[in-house]
């Protein structure tokens, strides 16, 4: 029968994530088998780095053999491995070594030799260590169709023991679609990107960060369906005159234009434009007295605007507005159109939620 040997072991653990190394004495074990081990003792900073390096577990004899090692047993499972041929333990999940969750982790180690087995014990004590705290949320809204440029959407709720916050954009579903802040609010940037047909759901990735740490939130809108018209718009405009026209043509017409921001981009005309969709129904030279009757029809879109601005062209005391026949507005004044530098502009906003116009008149000069 072999003499029994009694081993007292010094352990320092070095580990690969700069924490801070302490000796441990462990107990005497004895084992009256051909080859015995040693248990293993850590006390090392929360928060490691995956594969950081914590001990070594370690077969001995008299006689050389072959060692295997395997864990046994772990709590929490999935925290650690070990090396199969050499007995190096590191860490495996990270995320296990968190004080305020795990303040110790234990496991049993099988090392196996010759058709014999022995075990080593593992404690492993986590050190609590100050941690910079980030906590921000994204968030969702679900937003009718056709907003206009501006739209508030939300906010990126976001708080930190550490620093100032910062916002970023990493990317969007629809480059262009909205707009940060230095504050973390989110706006409607092109708001020809909010069609439901075309594009039903946008997202973009933000990140938070604070200096030290930092996380990425999400942003997803989901638009809505409006209903939209499938018909063109008339807009009628009628003036009446006491006097002839003035700043007339070479064709004895006067003239005007129409200025409009559309889906299909700007344009402007003058005289008798054509294209665009826009057309006059009834043009200067068909008319006969002192009326005039502009008819225009223009294709359905979402503008923010439609402009039309008339030269000084005509003397009168009102000018009618009209929608499908429906007269919108009467504007009166003592000279409405007269022969001099100055014109008269009639801005109509397009509201898509409610199909109505809201109507300015002013006056401007060259």
């Amino acid at each position: 029968m072999r003499c029994i040997r009694l081993i007292s072991l010094l352990l320092i653990v070095f580990l690969g994530n700069g924490c801070d190394v302490e000796e441990v004495d462990l107990p005497e074990t004895t084992n009256p088998l051909v080859f015995w081990t040693n248990d293993l003792v850590v006390i090392m900073d929360e928060n490691p780095r995956n594969n950081s390096l914590l001990g070594n577990i370690q077969g001995y004899s008299e006689k050389q053999f072959l060692y295997s090692y395997s864990l046994e047993a772990s709590n929490p499972e999935g925290a650690l491995r070990i090396d199969k041929l050499t007995g190096v333990l590191q860490v495996q999940d990270s995320t296990f070594f968190d004080f305020e969750l795990y303040p110790s982790i234990t496991a049993k180690v099988k090392v196996e030799a010759d058709n014999t087995a022995v075990f080593a014990n593992i404690g492993i004590e986590l050190k609590d260590v100050y941690e910079s705290v980030l906590k921000a949320e994204g968030f969702e809204i679900a937003l009718a169709e056709n907003p206009y440029a501006q739209t508030y959407l939300g906010q990126i709720e976001a708080t930190t023991t550490d620093g100032a916050l910062t916002y970023e954009l990493l990317k969007e579903s629809h480059p262009g679609s909205i707009d940060l802040s230095p504050t973390g609010e989110v706006i409607v940037l092109d708001n020809s990107l909010y069609d439901f047909e075309a594009n039903p759901k946008l997202t973009a990735t933000i990140k938070v960060s604070n200096g030290v740490v930092s996380k990425q939130v999400q942003v997803v809108i989901y638009l809505t369906d409006v209903d939209e018209p499938d018909a063109v718009y008339s807009i009628g405009f009628r003036g009446f005159s006491d006097h002839n026209f003035c700043n007339q043509g070479p064709d004895n017409s006067s003239y005007f234009y129409i200025e409009t921001t559309s889906s299909d981009g700007f344009f402007q005309a003058a005289e008798w434009f054509a294209g665009n969709g826009v057309e006059i129904a009834q043009s200067f030279d068909q008319i006969t007295g002192n009326e005039i009757k502009i008819d225009l029809s223009i294709p359905p879109f979402d503008p923010e605007y439609i402009e039309l601005t008339l030269g000084t062209h005509l003397e009168g005391i009102f000018f009618t507005v009209y929608k499908d026949q429906k007269e919108l507005m009467t504007i009166s004044a003592e000279e409405l159109f007269i022969c001099t530098d100055t014109q008269h502009r009639l801005v109509l906003t397009y509201n898509t939620q409610n199909d109505t116009y809201d109507i300015i008149y002013d006056q401007y000069g060259f």
